[in-house]
């Protein structure tokens, strides 16, 4: 699958050091030396996985919005104990920024926001699902393939005040709980339930010079940027995305281990990965022979061949066993690689039912 190396490689933690106590330090840092990382971006498959011939989502508000949200002190204070903070836009705004977030996927041609109310009651704690009847009928009526509905949404705010009901000092936490799902017209069930439960910390910022009350704060934007910020978390459940994550290398002192490093630290994988076979295929079987497996199994990685890099990264591990031991960090490391490339396979199978 497509993967892009978004930096370049950069030395282990010891070269901040320049000094050391005793022998055992400087072996540690001579071995922390030898590893340089690169930071690559993979493509996942989304948790919930629509049927191929789904190409048109519509995305509907069938929650009812908080009347408002309480605002806790979480210190006694005067008159400003707890107030009330208006959320009437927090539905709406989480809806048109899931869209917004989902149409800009390959996965679908069309993310369209369903303009129309389907609820009328004011039960806003409650919960209430779309009838099969109600996702085939919009679905007939939009001329799309799927419903994503918001069932629910609640917030909780807290904070702490200054004495005298001043500024906060620290962040306002802000409380979600709320459901997301993904319905198909006769379908027996959704295909997939989101559920949203988070404590979230935003920072508000003021001019401290200024002389403002907790009843002037801007909690209301507070309530929408957090409704924008969860839409933002939860379309990732509905499209493929990117993911960053980190690998590394090992380096050596030798004149070719020294060019390759040079070519992996330019992106030129295809070049340093000749130089690591060569050096492999002249190396007796040992320590220097398992770092260049590991070595190996990353350049067939992020050339997209994850067979062979399984293959490379199992015979570093029995390498990094037979030499090192199982309880040493470099088996540990390739343990979890193996991990992290047999999930990476299951991911691309998962993609190509996506698309």
């Amino acid at each position: 699958m497509p993967m892009c190396v978004k930096g370049s490689a950069r030395e282990g933690r010891s070269s901040r050091f320049l000094f050391s106590v005793t022998g055992l330090c400087l072996l540690l840092l001579a071995s922390c030396s030898s590893l340089r990382y690169v930071e690559i971006e993979t493509y996942n498959p989304s948790e919930i996985v629509f049927p191929k011939k789904v190409r048109k989502i519509l995305i509907v508000n069938n929650a009812v919005a908080q009347p408002k949200v309480r605002y806790e002190a979480l210190r006694p204070m005067n008159s400003a104990d707890t107030m009330g903070v208006r959320a009437d836009s927090t539905t709406f705004d989480f809806c048109r920024r899931l869209g917004e977030r989902m149409a800009q996927s390959p996965r679908f041609e069309d993310v369209r926001l369903y303009q129309g109310a389907l609820r009328t009651d004011s039960f806003f704690a409650s919960e209430q699902r779309l009838t099969d009847e109600t996702v085939r009928r919009l679905c007939e009526e939009e001329g799309v393939d799927a419903v994503i509905s918001l069932d629910r949404l609640l917030f909780k705010m807290k904070g702490v005040l200054r004495q005298g009901d001043y500024l906060p000092v620290e962040s306002v936490d802000v409380e979600v709980l709320g459901t997301v799902r993904a319905t198909i017209p006769d379908g027996k069930r959704a295909l997939g339930t989101v559920l949203l439960s988070d404590t979230i910390p935003v920072n508000l910022e003021w001019d401290l010079a200024a002389t403002e009350k907790i009843e002037e704060l801007p909690l209301e934007e507070v309530l929408r940027g957090v409704s924008s910020y969860l839409a933002d978390k939860t379309h990732l459940n509905f499209v493929p995305h990117w993911s960053s994550d980190t690998r590394w290398y090992y380096t050596a002192s030798g004149s070719l281990w020294k060019e390759a490093a040079a070519y992996a630290a330019t992106d030129h994988w295809e070049e340093a990965a000749a130089i690591w076979q060569r050096l492999y295929d002249r190396t007796p079987e040992g320590k220097a022979q398992a770092r260049l497996a590991a070595n190996l199994a990353l350049s067939e990685e992020l050339k997209g061949d994850l067979s062979k890099a399984l293959e490379w990264a199992g015979r570093s591990h029995e390498l990094c066993r037979k030499y090192l031991g199982a309880s040493a960090e470099a088996t540990r490391n390739q343990a979890c690689y193996i991990s992290v490339l047999e999930h990476r396979v299951h991911s691309d199978e998962a993609l190509r039912k996506q698309f």
